[in-house]
């Protein structure tokens, strides 16, 4: 397959370690899914079980260097309409604070699609994700549920 490249585009992101750095720099997002018929989702690359270390670009000098996802705390990417957060016809809103690792307290709302029977702050952590996502105004961030400290909801 050499000689072959999977069409991606890039997405920048901020990545807050577990050690307090934080790294600036582009992902590399694939074009198609198998899943849709549109671009790879930050969210689906974080939380995909076979990427432990993935390659960043980073902003301030251009060089590659792959990142142990497992000490990332949080990554924070500008929102972008319809590409970082599912219908939300099929939930609901729901305002919480979550402390994470070495961070100050983050207000902001998550997007529950549950069935209604499990549509608690609970419910939504408690899913067999790595990382999930929290929107602050025009912001999103997604925290790794191994660093997040408690949830008030």
């Amino acid at each position: 397959m050499e000689g072959q490249k999977i069409p991606k585009q890039s997405r920048t992101v901020t990545f807050i370690l577990a050690d307090g750095s934080r790294i600036m720099g582009d992902v590399f997002l694939h074009l198609f899914t198998f899943r849709h018929d549109s671009s790879q989702r930050l969210d689906e690359l974080l939380n995909d079980d076979s990427n432990r270390f993935i390659p960043v670009r980073r902003l301030s000098d251009g060089s590659v260097i792959l990142l142990n996802l497992h000490h990332v705390v949080l990554v924070e990417a500008q929102r972008q309409a319809g590409c970082d957060e599912p219908l939300a016809l099929l939930g609901h809103w729901r305002t919480i604070s979550v402390k994470a690792l070495g961070q100050e307290m983050i207000r902001g709302e998550i997007l529950i699609d549950l069935p209604s029977e499990q549509g608690r702050a609970q419910d939504f952590f408690n899913q067999s994700v790595n990382f999930s996502a929290l929107f602050v105004e025009e912001r999103v961030l997604y925290l790794n549920h191994n660093y997040i400290l408690y949830v008030i909801d």
